[in-house]
């Protein structure tokens, strides 16, 4: 089973490119997309840490959800490729010791086939409104990207993706460049 992760900060796209490939791939039954965790835990109850001190413990839930949802889709072997909304790795990004999550960066890297970093949107295009799920303001979006980059930036096939482009520009280019050699 191919792993393909989107990853990057808050609004860069990432679940809007995975919303878009379901309906370019709908008709794909050995197609998984994955939602986002974080979105899913909380978005749904999940209590909200309110110091960063406590953010680890939030984060390891993300972490060992979403490695446990992998699991699962690896057990199941029903699907050939898997459209991840972020990876393992982007819940380190969130916390100041990321080793407290997990300590071998190489071997979370080996899960996945793929990563396609997408980059934060301008501040004039940041927008909070589509997630409740996030907070972040646009300096800290950019902060979180940089530790993105930094933790994600060694895959033997990490792309970065501009936000330069429209999104329309950033899914063509992801499709037509990348993903039509991929599977």
């Amino acid at each position: 089973m191919k792993k393909i992760v989107f990853t990057g900060g808050p609004s860069a796209g990432k679940t809007s490119i995975i919303r878009a490939l379901k309906e370019n791939f709908m008709s794909q039954e050995k197609f998984y997309f994955a939602p986002e965790v974080a979105s899913m835990l909380l978005g749904n109850g999940f209590p909200r840490c309110s110091t960063s001190e406590r953010l680890s413990f939030q984060q390891r839930a993300i972490f060992h959800t979403q490695r446990e949802m992998e699991s699962l889709l690896e057990e199941e072997d029903k699907y050939e490729v898997c459209f991840f909304d972020r990876g393992l790795i982007d819940a380190m990004a969130y916390v100041e010791n990321p080793s407290s999550i997990h300590s071998d960066i190489a071997k979370l890297h080996e899960r996945y086939d793929y990563v396609f970093h997408l980059e934060v949107a301008p501040m004039n295009s940041y927008d909070l409104k589509n997630n409740n799920a996030r907070t972040e303001s646009h300096n800290e979006a950019l902060k979180l990207e940089s530790r993105l980059k930094e933790l994600w930036g060694d895959h033997k096939n990490y792309i970065f993706v501009k936000s330069e482009k429209s999104f329309e520009e950033k899914l063509d280019q992801i499709l037509l460049t990348h993903l039509k050699k991929i599977i």
